[in-house]
């Protein structure tokens, strides 16, 4: 499939954070490495986002460096193992797609760069967490990690400039053509779920619902999952990040799907909630539609200006009013609160799914984000969120999805 993106999308990118790193002429950008799922096999390799958004390549482990007005890439030295069975990067396609036309192999692309970080002093990098991630129970990719100690052990005085802030200034506003991209994995995830629903009385496990959706991306679409598929019946659906995917139905039960394509690396993220069968309860029907109501006045709250922490009082204030009305709390005290509704309303999307984004900074047109109410009520087995994908405009916002939003 031919890209959507034009080198000189990535070209721009370069030159736009060029511009905004004043602090060291020496930009230094890793790609990800790839990583070892069992004996002699890898996972599926993932690009680091930011090194996509500035070169266009999906290689592991070659390495961008902006220096002024000069630009080249450092590819990776690879074994013979690696050449027979991964094959050789070819340099004119790096170069075609990147934009970028010189090319170092690592011994004298990292000689440079020790030379260029002796002249200056300083170099730019992106200062993300090394190692393990506890709150995340996870490792952070090793390859800008690696690259990083690597500078550090031959520069020990030099000085890190975190260009991190100016990658998320960048990346927060989206361009046309990602607003394209991000249209494009939208509408592929609607028309599955959409596929899906047609046929809900047809499955007895939650597997089956998310092979169905999977399916229909790689056949129709050729396209991925932008993260793990979240399909929970009953009292799993209270269960945020419910990836297991392996219970079996019960009967009358309220099923979560939350699910996204990925065109292009860009991400979609819709969450619907459907009655397995017509014969919801009035206490299933009174929470869809009280989230419902939330997610419609809270989008409408949506616009330049705003700030999200506001946004999100306002919003749980909504939630609030909701539950009492039900009767499903007594007080507004913000324990049950959490019980009840233990995640935010919005997050950033775009490259990721949770994109970056200056959270507490206003909202500027070109921003998109996910709006996602739920209530969550384990010990009566019902859990119900609706999630879609809002553009922030200069007049107000723009619903990205528009998918149906009903039980049945």
């Amino acid at each position: 499939m031919r890209s959507i993106f034009s080198t000189d999308f990535f070209i721009n990118n370069r030159q736009a954070l060029r511009r905004l790193v004043t602090e060291t002429p020496l930009i230094i950008v890793s790609a990800n490495a790839v990583i070892q799922k069992n004996n002699d096999n890898s996972y599926i390799f993932s690009q680091d986002r930011n090194f996509w958004y500035l070169t266009g390549l999906n290689e592991p482990d070659v390495i961008l460096v902006i220096d002024n007005d000069q630009e080249y890439l450092i590819l990776p030295t690879k074994s013979k193992y690696q050449a027979i069975f991964d094959g050789i990067t070819e340099q004119t396609e790096i170069i075609n797609r990147s934009g970028i036309k010189q090319v170092y192999d690592y011994s004298a692309g990292i000689n440079l760069i020790n030379q260029k970080i002796k002249q200056y002093g300083n170099y730019g990098f992106i200062n993300q967490p090394m190692g393990y991630v506890s709150d995340y129970g996870f490792w952070i990719n090793p390859g800008p990690s690696n690259l990083r100690r690597e500078i550090e052990l031959k520069n020990p005085k030099s000085d890190l400039v975190d260009i991190r802030q100016h990658l998320i200034t960048l990346r927060q506003i989206k361009q046309p053509i990602e607003i394209k991209a991000i249209k494009n994995a939208i509408n592929i995830t609607q028309e599955a779920l959409h596929n899906v629903k047609n046929k809900l009385s047809d499955y007895k496990f939650e597997y089956q619902i998310e092979a169905d959706l999977n399916y229909f991306f790689k056949t129709k679409y050729n396209v991925n999952n932008a993260f793990e598929p979240i399909v929970a019946g009953g009292k799993r659906a209270c269960i945020l990040h419910n990836r297991d995917n392996d219970g079996l139905f019960k009967k009358n039960e309220l099923v979560v799907i939350d699910i996204g394509a990925e065109f292009e690396n860009y991400a979609a993220d819709i969450t619907r909630t459907y009655s397995l069968s017509k014969n919801y309860s009035s206490l299933q029907e009174k929470i869809f539609m009280s989230v419902k109501r939330v997610q419609d006045q809270a989008i409408n709250y949506l616009k330049p200006g705003v700030l999200l922490k506001e946004y999100e009082q306002e919003v749980r204030n909504l939630l609030t009013e909701e539950l009492l009305v039900l009767g499903l709390i007594k007080n507004s005290n913000k324990n049950d609160m959490k019980k009840i509704y233990p995640h935010a309303t919005s997050h950033f999307l775009g490259l990721d799914v949770h994109d970056v984004g200056h959270y507490h900074q206003p909202l500027k047109s070109g921003m998109i984000l996910t709006v996602e109410p739920g209530i969550y009520l384990p010990n009566k087995s019902i859990g119900v969120r609706i999630e879609d994908d809002i553009l922030i405009t200069d007049q107000g916002n723009e619903s990205l999805s528009d998918l149906s939003r009903t039980l049945d």
